[in-house]
């Protein structure tokens, strides 16, 4: 199953979920992230929480020990994530360390599911 990677840049719960899915060789055919003011209040907002705990390797440095593919997008419901999603055709797209909610069309072009490790949107 062909699946794509979605959070905001650098978010540390995503660097955690990120690490946890290359353990068990869950590995995107992508990793898709949101660079905005709002990505950034959020991985601030985790670093807070996580003050004190031991990291997980940065995106970038996971993304570079495992060759993936990467895109940096200013929103994930942006038409350049669009064109990304439509481009990639995943079966899957796991959303994990964003609280962006995800449009239609991001439904609408992935194969089977959104999978969503955070409260809201998961079909």
């Amino acid at each position: 199953m062909r699946f794509v990677y979605a959070l905001d840049e650098e978010v540390a719960y995503g660097q955690f979920m990120l690490k946890i899915l290359l353990e068990h060789d869950l590995v995107p055919e992508m990793v898709i992230e949101e660079v905005s003011s709002q990505a950034t209040r959020h991985r601030n907002i985790f670093l807070e929480r996580l003050k004190g705990k031991k990291m997980p390797p940065s995106i970038a440095r996971q993304i570079n020990k495992y060759r993936l593919s990467h895109a940096a997008v200013p929103s994930l419901s942006s038409s350049e994530c669009e064109k990304i999603l439509k481009k990639e055709t995943p079966d899957l797209m796991v959303s994990g360390g964003t609280i962006s909610i995800m449009k239609e069309y991001e439904l609408e072009v992935i194969r089977n599911h959104v999978h969503s490790y955070r409260k809201g949107y998961c079909r």
